[in-house]
């Protein structure tokens, strides 16, 4: 199953789909569990200094978009169609989970929830978000076009079969 793409709603394509959410759950949390360990006397701490900071944020942009499109996909095949609702619905989610997640690392040693990576979250899952509405219409589009190819093509063949029997 491509990561973006929709299936058929079965049982198991919904097992799939919230499986893939709940792992995903599973996965922040278990490195939200490790301890911060400082590095002290590693020579490449020194040299990455404000790197690690900046790649940690990425990460947490990247694994909180990555989440929010696996709940948007869960979502859509689970409930109504109404894009809106589950945009709202996961982006409430991610903001929800990310606030558990900080007050949880707030009980882990050397570790601290702060309210600054709730926003980069926050910010990861609505980015993500908007790339996966972005994927969407695309894919739309090309369908549609897709489509009125196959219909002008039709009326071409039908115009050629009109004219061969007259």
């Amino acid at each position: 199953m491509n990561l973006l793409s929709i299936e058929k709603s079965s049982s198991a394509t919904l097992f799939q789909l919230w499986g893939r959410v709940i792992f995903w759950c599973f996965l922040i949390t278990i490195f939200s569990s490790q301890p911060n360990y400082t590095g002290e006397g590693l020579n490449f701490e020194t040299w990455l200094g404000a790197s690690k900071f900046i790649l940690r944020k990425i990460a947490h942009l990247l694994e909180y978009g990555l989440l929010g499109i696996f709940s948007k996909r869960a979502l859509e095949k689970t409930f109504l169609n109404v894009p809106r609702l589950h945009f709202i619905l996961t982006f409430f989610f991610t903001l929800l989970f990310s606030m558990s997640d900080e007050w949880h690392q707030s009980f882990v040693y050397g570790r601290g929830g702060t309210v600054f990576d709730v926003m980069i979250d926050s910010c990861g899952s609505f980015i993500g978000l908007f790339f996966l509405e972005k994927y969407d219409s695309n894919q739309k589009f090309a369908l549609r076009d897709e489509q009125q190819n196959e219909k002008k093509e039709k009326n071409f063949n039908d115009q050629i079969a009109a004219e061969v029997e007259n």
